[in-house]
């Protein structure tokens, strides 16, 4: 049968073996090691961490789990509830889920951020790289110092910025934006290819200067 206490606190480690161990209370514990399964009706921490959140799972060092069902590891804080944050990141917004090096998620349900100081901070935004901000609700920002701050706007590249909505911006690496809603971006220092068509075929507007080889 398995075995239920009200509180738990272990200082080296605890091991199970076929049966599985309850902890209504708050459980410490430096190293768990189970054949079979560990059940934590209240907190678990594991390591140097705090877990205050309902339900809440904290382990590393320096980790904090504040949110109801919030889950924090590697010296990292989720103060949102069912927020998941991982790597010395920030998920303060309800369902949202940071990892990587001082990468945040203030704000924004279900939103996501990863990567090198990273912020996604719209309503399931999403945000990956290195210092890219995805600000605007369902926004994508991905590359390096790109921004998507409209709805529905994907920055990509590097030093693009999305901030119209429905809105594609990709850079190559010089700092360009949308001008305009629902427009396609993109800067291409070595130039753009289209290929797979016998035909190039724009549409809405004039094609001014450049030029275009049809490859097969």
């Amino acid at each position: 049968t398995s075995s239920y206490v009200a509180a738990l606190v272990v200082a080296a480690g605890i091991t199970t073996g076929a049966n599985s161990v309850f902890a209504q209370g708050n459980w410490y514990a430096d190293n768990i090691v189970a054949s079979n399964s560990v059940t934590v009706k209240s907190n678990l921490i594991v390591g140097v961490s705090t877990a205050t959140g309902a339900c809440a799972v904290a382990e590393g060092m320096f980790s904090s789990a504040n949110g109801a069902y919030s889950h924090a590891e590697g010296g990292s804080i989720a103060n949102g509830a069912y927020s998941h944050a991982e790597g010395c990141s920030t998920a303060s917004a309800t369902k949202s889920h940071s990892e990587g090096q001082g990468t945040s998620v203030y704000s924004g349900t279900a939103a996501h951020g990863e990567g090198d100081y990273t912020t996604a901070s719209g309503s399931a935004s999403h945000a990956e790289g290195e210092q890219t901000t995805a600000s605007g609700t369902y926004s994508h920002a991905e590359g390096v110092a790109t921004e998507a701050s409209g709805y529905a706007s994907h920055a990509a590249g590097m030093s693009a910025h999305a901030t119209n909505s429905y809105t594609y911006v990709w850079s190559d690496g010089t700092s360009v934006s949308s001008t305009t809603t629902k427009q396609y971006s993109v800067y291409a220092t070595g130039g753009i290819r289209l290929m797979g068509g016998a035909t190039v075929i724009v549409c809405g507007g004039d094609v001014s200067t450049g030029s275009f080889t049809n490859m097969p």
